[in-house]
């Protein structure tokens, strides 16, 4: 039997976590600093000449110049290598993480499977592929595939690495620590994670409340199928349903904690309505909901920041990001407790029963999944863009070569025989992580001349 790991956070190992090569170490160094150095850029010089051309009528548009047109080609072209690096890593190690998660998802298992093959997928899910990655979460090729989840959970570490709420702290360890502090002493016994994907989140509510039946709602069977065995791998207890997250199928009054992590910002309006309905409908007395997401919807929030925000919707496949922005979550909370509540559809009073109605496509249609959408053109002429592309594929092969050549001469130094497999095995010391970074920035400076050289008068 699995012993319950101890601690969830963005940086937990497990039995499917699929390895790191020297080239995939490489590959997605370079993505990572290079992500970084591109969110340095705009909070720099992308900032100042936002500052520049509100305050100046003569000033151009910061849509219109070129350090935004070259950052932005560099943003989306590092978020398409990212997945490219990622599902090249996963599929090549799909045969022994299939017989993985086949052992952990056994009849010996804590937790549950609870797939639906006639649910039918909303269109807004099938037709997005959430920050463009390949296939989307509705990718469905077979009945055993779990390759959405397994490159879910890869992306948002490569993501997140070192940002957001701590270099190692999770989402659900955010919310876990403003349950502890808002409500001391507070103990469910039952909770359920809306959207809970490949079940990340959902694992650190395991381990928060050990005593508690911890449940997951997806749309994907993709991401469940490798939830499932992925919480076994760390002895972890919970059960996964394929369902709406607006139409869970649970009873009224059935969970203590109704949570969801990053979610709400990924759904439209009507269905963000429908996920506080059916918040309140599945709330025991006494009971809390939490749903926690990204921070644009703050008053204070600073006129670029909602600016940049706003970038993530043509940019990287986000269509309900704006929409998120502008709306009152608060509001939509209170509404939802109130049939019949001004702006709510599809609520009946009896019972306070939520009616979840989502219309769309089966999950037989879900084998290729989502693609993403097209992006904007920056450039007039089509070889400047294929320049910025041709910069970042380069670079990450250079990066790859980089951290082998630096494997190579460690071993040597070390006396050690610098066979293939001893190179594939070397993990560089910390410090050569600051090389990565030094390197990337000194490839990517022409960004900074170009926008030094083309100054709005």
């Amino acid at each position: 039997m699995t012993k319950p790991v101890a601690e969830m956070n963005r940086s937990t190992v497990h039995a499917l976590s699929p390895s790191q090569s020297c080239r995939d170490r490489g590959r997605q160094s370079f993505i990572f600093h290079a992500k970084r150095q591109l969110g340095q850029f705009a909070r720099s010089t992308l900032q100042d000449e936002f500052e520049r051309s509100r305050a100046s009528k003569t000033s151009l548009p910061l849509d219109h110049h070129p350090a935004f047109a070259a950052w932005s080609a560099l943003n989306i072209g590092s978020q398409q290598q990212m997945w490219r690096a990622l599902s090249d890593m996963v599929t090549r190690q799909t045969a022994q993480l299939n017989v993985q998660a086949e052992a952990f998802g056994g009849s010996a298992a804590k937790g549950s499977l609870q797939l639906s093959p006639d649910l039918a997928m909303p269109d807004y899910f099938a037709e997005t592929a959430y920050h463009g990655q390949p296939g989307g979460y509705c990718l469905d090729r077979s009945d055993g595939d779990w390759h959405a989840g397994a490159l879910q959970e890869a992306g948002g570490t490569l993501y997140s690495r070192g940002a957001g709420t701590g270099a190692k702290d999770s989402k659900g360890q955010a919310v876990v620590r403003f349950i502890g502090e808002t409500f001391p002493g507070f103990m469910p016994e039952r909770v359920i994670d809306l959207g809970c994907g490949y079940g990340g989140q959902t694992g650190n509510y395991a381990v928060a409340f050990p005593e508690a039946e911890i449940h997951g709602i997806d749309l994907g069977a993709g991401l469940l199928r490798y939830a499932h065995p992925r919480a076994e791998a760390l002895g972890l207890p919970i059960h996964f349903r394929q369902a709406c997250a607006s139409a869970t199928g649970f009873p009224d009054a059935s969970f203590d904690l109704v949570v969801s992590n990053i979610l709400l910002h990924e759904i439209p309006r009507h269905m963000l309505e429908g996920v506080m309905r059916e918040s309140f409908r599945l709330l025991k007395p006494g009971g809390l909901v939490v749903h926690q997401d990204v921070p644009t919807q703050r008053a204070d929030t600073p006129p670029f920041q909602q600016w940049l925000s706003s970038w993530q919707v043509a940019h990287n496949d986000e269509p309900f990001w704006q929409t998120f922005a502008e709306t009152s979550v608060a509001e939509a909370l209170v509404s939802g407790r109130i049939p019949g509540g001004s702006g709510i559809r599809g609520v009946s009073a009896p019972g306070r029963r939520a009616i979840g109605v989502v219309h769309g496509r089966g999950t037989k249609a879900m084998k290729e999944g989502a693609q993403p959408a097209d992006k904007p053109i920056y450039f007039e002429d089509p070889a400047i863009q294929a320049l910025y592309q041709m910069v970042l594929v380069l670079g990450e092969e250079l990066a790859a070569t980089r951290e082998q050549l630096h494997a190579l001469i460690a071993l040597c130094e070390e006396g050690k025989a610098p066979s293939a497999e001893a190179i594939e095995a070397f993990v560089p010391d910390e410090a050569f992580d600051q090389e990565r970074a030094d390197w990337v920035a000194r490839l990517l400076e022409p960004l900074e001349q170009i926008a030094q050289a083309r100054k709005s008068p």
